[in-house]
């Protein structure tokens, strides 16, 4: 199991320069509350972009991460960064996701960055394949709503009852956003 310990964030979305967050070290679940607003969808999108490197709207279309870099950094020419230290079987884990400026781009375009990524266990770094399959089998994408929940959407949900009669296409709305298939 892979569980979050301190999540650092730099220059993505409105968080401008580096800001840490420190997760209890106990089992069980965490909830980030606060007003609307105030960045709760965007520190669950960096979570995204550190794990798997894209992010995709509420219908599922995919949004290039340059449109997430927090605009002071664009105009400061800075980096964005986003760093997961975990525990991993009892392995201490860093994934590490980073857009690195070029030299001499405007910083508004996705060729205007260098993007990588680095996952290590226990201070030995993984291959881009390994880490890759390391992603993508121990929090799988298609699943991750269940892990990474974000309440605004019940919204979705509350739409898709009220405007939609059709109980086919509402199965299959529904599998889109919980990200499986429905149990029958």
């Amino acid at each position: 199991m892979l569980r979050f310990n301190k999540i650092t964030i730099q220059n993505f979305g409105p968080y401008y320069g580096t800001q840490e967050i420190h997760l209890m070290p106990q089992h069980g679940v965490s909830f980030i509350w606060g007003l609307n607003g105030f960045g709760k969808t965007s520190f669950l999108n960096a979570v995204r972009y550190a794990l798997w490197g894209s992010l995709a709207n509420s219908k599922h279309a995919n949004r290039p991460i340059v449109n997430f870099i927090n605009e002071k950094a664009v105009a400061n020419g800075e980096n964005m960064m986003v760093r997961l230290d975990c525990d991993y079987n009892g392995k201490h884990c860093v994934i590490i996701r980073l857009a690195e400026r070029k030299p001499y781009s405007d910083g508004t375009t996705k060729e205007s960055y260098d993007y990588s990524l680095s996952v290590s266990l226990d201070a030995q770094t993984l291959s881009q394949e390994d880490a890759l399959k390391f992603l993508s089998t121990t929090l799988p994408l298609n699943i991750s709503r269940f892990y990474l929940f974000d309440a605004e959407l019940l919204d979705q949900y509350e739409k898709l009852v009220e405007e939609n009669n059709d109980n086919a296409e509402l199965k299959l709305e529904i599998e889109n956003i919980l990200g499986l298939p429905i149990l029958d």
